[in-house]
């Protein structure tokens, strides 16, 4: 069941101010896989990773966890966090979304993705499509398009 978007986005921001923190991001091309970059996934800044796990990423070393997504109005499903620290790499992506959700992912580039954990496994997330839904959430809390593009 979808909902409106006045649904989606109310829900979104009561959300948001229920659970108290909150990641969100642009979608990028590279996201949604249509630059032809070999990484996978969802780019999670790295300022970003008390969100997902409940330490910080060790260089040298590879982590992951499986998360729960429930995305409003459609059943959850998992996707898995990862932070790639070996060799060269050192950065933390979310696996696995595109493949099990809903969304033709071409079409989600410039969309405001947001990731609420209600726990450590379990993770909120809204997917805002419309100028008007974006600007009303990230004018709900203050946010600055300058400092949500420095995250990405």
């Amino acid at each position: 069941m979808q909902q409106n978007e006045s649904e989606k986005l109310t829900n979104a921001i009561e959300a948001a101010k229920s659970i108290g923190r909150f990641y969100c991001k642009f979608i990028s091309a590279n996201d949604v896989d249509l630059t032809g970059a070999h990484q996978v996934g969802l780019y999670i800044a790295k300022q970003a990773w008390n969100i997902f796990f409940e330490e910080k990423g060790v260089k040298g070393e590879n982590k992951d966890k499986y998360i729960k997504v429930h995305l409003d109005g459609y059943y959850p499903y998992e996707s898995r966090v990862i932070y790639y620290g070996r060799g060269t790499r050192n950065e933390y992506r979310i696996t696995r979304f595109w493949t099990n959700s809903p969304f033709e992912k071409a079409e989600q580039v410039g969309n405001l993705i947001i990731f609420m954990p209600m726990d450590q496994e379990n993770f909120k997330v809204y997917i805002l499509d419309t100028e008007d839904e974006i600007e009303k959430f990230i004018d709900s809390f203050s946010l600055s398009l300058i400092v949500l593009s420095k995250l990405l």
